[in-house]
């Protein structure tokens, strides 16, 4: 009879302390994966943003645009078969 009422006591202070630190872990355990989360975004994902936002995309396109009629045409014909190692046009 005694253990079972040291056996609910202790569980009852257990499950206190539990319910008493839960707050205090789990708010470290979430500004923990925050904080990673934001690392992770700020170095890894800003790297494949950053040529949008600077202007590097439309480096091709000013270049097309700035071709002569004949570099034009010998562009269109380069590009016409594919990028396939057997396709490409045999240059002389």
């Amino acid at each position: 009879m005694t253990t079972q009422v040291f056996k609910s006591i202790a569980i009852g202070v257990l499950a206190g302390a539990v319910l008493f630190f839960a707050p205090f872990f789990l708010l470290r355990f979430l500004l923990f994966f925050l904080l990673v989360g934001l690392i992770v975004r700020f170095f890894v994902a800003g790297r494949f943003r950053r040529g949008w936002e600077y202007g590097f995309s439309s480096a091709f396109a000013d270049k097309i645009r700035n071709m002569t009629d004949e570099e034009y045409a010998a562009f269109k014909h380069k590009t016409q078969s594919g990028c396939h190692l057997q396709n490409k046009p045999e240059t002389a």
